[in-house]
C-alpha cells in the first residue's frame, strides 16, 4: 500500500485581513475572481468568511 500524500499546513489568515477582504469586497462589490487576483484567497475560503461575516459580522471573523 502506498502512503497518503502529507498536505501543506493550512495558512491561518489573520483575522484583520478577513475583515478587510470581506470589507473590500462588499464596498467595491467585487467578485470572486476580483478578491482572488487581489487578495490571493480562494473562492470556498471567500464564501466561508463571507457567510461568517453575514451572520456574526466582523466578530465572527475575529474568532472564524
Amino acid at each position: 500500500m502506498s502512503r497518503p500524500k502529507k498536505r501543506a499546513p493550512r495558512s491561518r489568515h489573520a483575522p484583520e485581513f478577513r475583515i478587510k477582504v470581506i470589507r473590500t469586497a462588499i464596498e467595491k462589490k467585487l467578485s470572486v475572481e476580483e478578491v482572488h487576483e487581489l487578495f490571493k484567497v480562494g473562492p470556498s475560503t471567500y464564501y466561508k468568511w463571507k457567510r461568517v461575516h453575514a451572520k456574526h459580522g466582523d466578530e465572527g471573523l475575529r474568532r472564524y
